[in-house]
């Protein structure tokens, strides 16, 4: 089963999952998500084990050539970090004929707390 939560302007801050354990509902992952207007900028994975991956989503120029824009072929990287705070670059992109952006700085921490 799934349930989801949205903020005021629609944005889905959470995403939770469960599984059906013989004769009740378990939760398997809880995700978090933080904005930065329309797009997302961190989403936090908590496992049922208590391990917590988070991921960073790194926004460059989109091809209408604005950063807070639709964000369409704006997404440069996803920075993954697990539990022992080794990051892992999952993925990373540029726009044709565009530099590569930099290195994402260390973010803040932010914390996703269950209800």
């Amino acid at each position: 089963m799934l349930a989801f939560a949205y903020d005021y302007m629609g944005r889905r801050v959470r995403k939770t999952v469960y599984d059906w354990a013989t004769d009740h509902w378990s939760l398997t992952t809880d995700h978090c998500f933080v904005w930065s207007g329309w797009l997302p900028v961190m989403e936090t994975v908590t496992e049922s084990d208590g391990t917590v991956t988070r991921r960073e989503y790194v926004w460059a120029l989109d091809l209408a050539g604005e950063i807070d824009g639709a964000g369409v072929g704006g997404l440069a990287a996803i920075i993954e970090t697990r539990d022992d705070g080794t990051p892992d670059d999952i993925a990373r992109a540029t726009e044709a004929g565009a530099p590569p952006p930099a290195s994402p700085r260390k973010s803040p921490e932010w914390s996703c707390s269950r209800p």
